[in-house]
């Protein structure tokens, strides 16, 4: 069983993390998402970018971070972490889950 702080612990050893939100994404993910992006920043200078398998909807455009997302074939760097949010199977990443496994360190 892992626990949240082994989960912390690992995290502390990683500088690039890729957070991914779920298929349609609505306000539940993208702001799991955003905020953990927040956290990770202040924790220690992560460098961290957030995925969606499909654009954002417009009705989130008011909101200036939400055009910080990119689309899977959007990233080209590596990460040596990837985070799912808000999301219970792995099916609920759409075209994002071949990118999701290619990391050897993934947290759902």
């Amino acid at each position: 069983m892992t626990t949240l702080k082994d989960i912390a612990v690992e995290l502390k050893k990683r500088s690039k993390i890729l957070i991914f939100c779920h298929n349609r994404p609505d306000g539940d993910t993208l702001g799991s998402a955003f905020a953990l992006k927040y956290a990770l920043e202040q924790f220690g200078g992560k460098a961290v970018d957030i995925v969606c398998p499909q654009s954002v909807p417009e009705k989130y455009g008011a909101l200036e971070f939400i055009a910080k997302t990119y689309l899977p074939t959007e990233i080209v760097d590596s990460y040596d972490c990837h985070i799912s949010v808000d999301t219970a199977s792995e099916m609920m990443l759409g075209d994002s889950y071949g990118l999701y496994k290619k990391c050897p360190f993934n947290i759902n």
